[in-house]
């Protein structure tokens, strides 16, 4: 069985986690060879074919689920989005700017699951079930977003962000041993549960 929805089905039954109840199976599921490397959108759709939909700079995944091999997928689109499905075992690099995530459950890896290395990413309305040290590193800070999401790994650290003008509201953070490392940082509205420490300055 598909792990997210085991462990969406627990939090459901057991109550340990503030999310919704689970989703549906997807409709559809889309398997990604390792290396890949997104420059434009017609890398996005020789990747996604007719699985999901793709409309200017955004990709619409209509409720699938993206797969990967544990190796990370490159996104180097500026201005690209990608939303409306779940993606699992593959960690996502990220170096165009004002990339953003949106209605997106991610599950299942044990590293770093968003990498981001270029200003203006944005996560809003997602969800994350990790096991990893850090969920989300971003390497540069300036108008970094995280709206409306959830996000637990298993005691590790929620969000680290070197550089200020980063932005976290209206979120929940759950079973960590740091919710978010950074300086400068727009707190407002979030919700802690089970977390050791809401924030600490990063090393």
């Amino acid at each position: 069985m598909n792990t997210k929805f085991i462990l969406l089905a627990l939090c459901g039954l057991l109550g340990a986690c503030s999310t919704p109840n689970p989703p549906a199976p997807p409709v559809q599921v889309i398997n990604l060879s390792s290396g890949q490397v997104w420059d434009d959108m017609d890398d996005v759709r020789a990747a996604v074919g007719a699985k999901a939909e793709v409309t200017g700079l955004t990709l619409d995944l209509k409720g699938a689920d993206m797969m990967g091999v544990g190796e990370p997928l490159k996104i180097d689109i500026y201005g690209f989005t990608l939303k409306n499905g779940a993606i699992g075992n593959l960690p996502l690099l990220v170096t165009g700017d004002n990339v953003t995530f949106k209605n997106v459950v991610f599950f299942e890896p044990d590293i770093t699951f968003i990498e981001g290395e270029a200003p203006g990413m944005s996560i809003v309305k997602c969800k994350f079930f990790l096991s990893s040290t850090v969920a989300v590193r971003v390497k540069n800070g300036r108008g970094f977003s995280f709206i409306n999401s959830y996000l637990t790994a298993n005691l590790g650290t929620g969000i680290e962000i070197t550089g200020g003008g980063a932005r976290i509201e209206d979120s929940t953070f759950e079973y960590l041993d740091v919710a978010i490392k950074g300086t400068n940082l727009t707190l407002k509205n979030n919700t802690y549960l089970g977390v050791k420490l809401k924030q600490t300055l990063l090393e």
